[in-house]
């Protein structure tokens, strides 16, 4: 923010995860496993296997994209009124009656307006992009001091290999990313100039399905 001063930039990295466990496991289904001739063929042979990632969230900064340090340096921060942040699940639209936004991750009023005025926490540096009206200066807020929504995510699959000679094989594959179609949010709009400040408005993808045939010689 100010390149005479990089101790004002000291915070969490980008990719700051504090918790993370990816766990997989892999099931030979007994069904039929055994079984000679057609039966065994068929319905014998199947294999499960599954991926199941919980993690918390990245780090997001909150910041003013209106220059009102008035330097031109980009990632300008707001100031700090003090309070405790409070972070709800965005499903449950909690701040919709003070931004007038859905799937809020904190409460963003204020956003947009000259000064933030609304906000609880965070306030604008004046009430324009000139110093006549207070603007010039950094505010005091740090970077990415807190962090987004955290991922809970199982991918699923279902594969069955058909041999038919010694060296001919054939592999039949199901799967299913994100198979519960648990919603994964992105970060929230973090800029304080935004109508939108404290909105989330993008997720990763729903469950995806994919079948898939390969043959071996």
């Amino acid at each position: 923010m100010n390149p005479f001063n990089a101790t004002r930039d000291i915070g969490n990295c980008d990719t700051d995860v504090r918790q993370s466990y990816v766990g997989s496991a892999v099931y030979q289904l007994p069904f039929f496993k055994d079984q000679p001739g057609f039966l065994g063929r068929v319905f014998g042979g199947f294999q499960i296997s599954t991926v199941v990632t919980i993690q918390g969230g990245i780090p997001f900064d909150i910041f003013d994209n209106g220059d009102r340090s008035l330097t031109g340096a980009g990632d300008d921060r707001p100031n700090y009124l003090g309070g405790t942040v409070v972070f709800v699940d965005p499903r449950s639209n909690s701040y919709y009656s003070t931004t007038n936004n859905e799937n809020n991750y904190f409460d963003g009023a204020g956003g947009g307006t000259a000064d933030g005025a609304g906000n609880p926490y965070f306030a604008r540096v004046g009430s324009g992009g000139s110093v006549a009206q207070g603007a010039g200066y950094y505010g005091n807020f740090g970077r990415n001091v807190f962090h987004g929504p955290g991922e809970l995510n199982t991918d699923l699959s279902l594969s069955k290999n058909i041999r038919f000679f010694e060296n001919q094989s054939l592999t039949l594959r199901a799967e299913a990313f994100n198979f519960f179609n648990h919603t994964q949010f992105y970060n929230p709009d973090g800029d304080i100039a935004d109508p939108t400040f404290g909105q989330i408005s993008t997720a990763r993808n729903a469950r995806l399905v994919q079948v898939s045939l390969q043959y071996r010689f």
